[in-house]
This record gives C-alpha cells, structure tokens and sequence, in this order.
C-alpha cells in the first residue's frame, strides 16, 4: 500500500459505514459493539511510514480528486 501525497493516512476507516448483522445466537458481541471495537482498535494503528485514520463520513470529501 503506499501513501497518497495528498492524503494524511495510508489507510482510513470509515467509522459509520460497517456492515455486519447480528451473531449473537452464536456467541458474538452485539453490532453495535463490535462495530465500536473495530473503530477503536484502527484508530491508533501504526507501522513505520504509514498510519490509521477512523473517520465519520459527514468528515469526508469523495468529490476531491
């Protein structure tokens, strides 16, 4: 993966846009709470040169190029 120069992160989660459904039957945490470990947990990865961003899409802009 390399890094776009206009862009801050080498990779970016977007925080309200995870699909999943309900597991619990079988054991899993709620939705709800999954989708808020995964959030979290990619929040603050980092390996040298690259970086994890999470962001709600009303933050972003899919129209600059």
């Amino acid at each position: 993966m390399t890094t776009l120069p206009d862009r801050p992160h080498t990779a970016l989660l977007v925080a309200d846009a995870h699909t999943t459904f309900d597991k619990t039957p079988w054991g899993a945490p709620k939705p709800d709470d999954v989708i808020a470990h995964t959030n979290l947990y990619w929040q603050y990865q980092q390996a040298p040169g690259r970086t994890a961003a999470v962001r709600p899409t009303a933050e972003l802009d899919f129209m600059s190029t």
